[in-house]
């Protein structure tokens, strides 16, 4: 006799269910978050691998210095600047596609269990080239209040100038002087030259944390 655990039964009813339900959509289309032991049954299916995002944390968060205390915050009047920034990286990391002037409304406007919600811009002859927009969460955690950098983006005419670490350091400064004690990101496990920017900021990789996201190009 065959013994087959139950678990395995329960969740290979599930994977099915979810694959057959996918069918009835007539368009490509992204599944976010698809559980590593279901990446084999996605990519029987037709899937492939749109982006794999690698958590990265700092433990323990520290000023970076007070040369980074001054810094530009993101105004509402500049939200259509924002955007166009974010949507000429799109495809230079995998998995990104820039966002809307209204997806930095509502950012700046605030989320649910989301503190100090803010846009840092760097600007080059008063003109604005790049971005990270960050807010903090888990105020009443033991370990400390998090400082989650949401999104990064420099303009690719203005890549290679250090921008971005200097964008990336004054926004752990933004999250010391909010009270964070820790720093969250994720970045795409292809993306090189983000990630030598987080390490040298002091981030460290979570190998058992990341996201896998998955694209069906054609769903006939």
């Amino acid at each position: 006799m065959t013994k087959i655990e139950f678990e395995n039964i329960a969740e290979q009813i599930i994977t099915n269910g979810i694959l057959k339900a996918i069918d009835k959509f007539n368009c490509p289309l992204i599944v976010s978050g698809v559980p590593e032991n279901w990446h084999n049954d996605f990519h029987t299916h037709g899937f492939e691998e749109y982006a794999i995002f690698q958590d990265y944390w700092i433990d323990s968060l520290v000023s970076p210095g007070n040369q980074y205390n001054d810094y530009d915050v993101l105004h509402n009047g500049d939200c259509f600047t924002a955007s166009e920034i974010s949507i000429a990286c799109r495809g230079l990391s995998r998995g990104f596609e820039g966002e809307s002037p209204e997806w930095f409304f509502e950012w700046l406007d605030g989320e649910d269990k989301l503190q100090n919600s803010a846009v840092l811009v760097y600007k080059m002859d008063s003109k604005i080239v790049g971005i990270s927009c960050t807010a903090t969460y888990a105020h009443d955690s033991e370990k400390g209040t998090v400082l989650w950098v949401r999104m990064m983006a420099v303009h690719p005419n203005f890549q290679g100038y250090g921008i971005g670490t200097k964008l990336l350091l004054q926004t752990l400064q933004y999250g010391v002087e909010h009270g964070a004690k820790r720093a969250f990101l994720h970045a795409d496990t292809e993306n090189a030259s983000a990630i030598k920017i987080y390490l040298k900021a002091g981030f460290h990789p979570r190998i058992d944390e990341k996201q896998i996201n998955m694209i069906l190009k054609e769903n006939k």
